[in-house]
């Protein structure tokens, strides 16, 4: 390696990627290196070199995180589901609820004999009430995602009024 202060200043940057040594480790093995070279010679090497080192680390740190980040978005986006698939889903419930109130009859499980059997039965009324809360909850969310809601703005706004008094005689 030629004695030139790009030559000695890439062997600086590159013994500080393998090796991250101090000033003073690194002036001894410039020393070794080069011959008897001043110290005033090595400090502008040293921080060229360093300054380009630490430019280099910044550019390594900002890829990694870039790669990060975009591992950590392709992750969310895959098990995100889309506005429609939420809306497709939210429907289906609906309907099949739906269904189940106009219908005003349900599938009721029996063991006889240790036997499952399926029968039909009519809904109670607890279970209608519930379905039916069940319903409004469902297109109260559906009206939310397709954005059909009005926020209602209440105030409270309290007058008073003077309290007449009669007096009676």
């Amino acid at each position: 390696m030629t004695n030139k202060p790009i030559n000695r200043q890439q062997w600086i940057f590159d013994l500080l990627q393998v090796e991250n040594s101090t000033f003073g480790e690194m002036f001894g093995k410039y020393v070794e290196m080069f011959g008897s070279i001043s110290e005033v010679t090595f400090t502008k090497d040293w921080k060229k070199s360093n300054q380009k080192y630490k430019d280099y680390q910044l550019k390594l740190n900002n890829a990694k995180d870039k790669v990060i980040i975009a591992n950590e978005i392709s992750t969310l986006k895959n098990g995100l589901k889309s506005k429609t698939e939420r809306l497709l889903t939210l429907q289906n419930r609906l309907n099949k609820l739906e269904q189940i109130l106009d219908d005003g009859m349900t599938q009721q499980l029996l063991v006889i004999k240790e036997l499952p059997y399926e029968q039909d039965r009519k809904l109670t009324v607890t279970e209608i009430v519930n379905l039916s809360k069940a319903v409004k909850e469902l297109q109260s969310e559906i009206s939310k995602i397709e954005g059909d809601y009005i926020l209602e703005v209440k105030t409270n706004v309290l007058e008073i009024k003077p309290i007449e008094f009669k007096i009676i005689n």
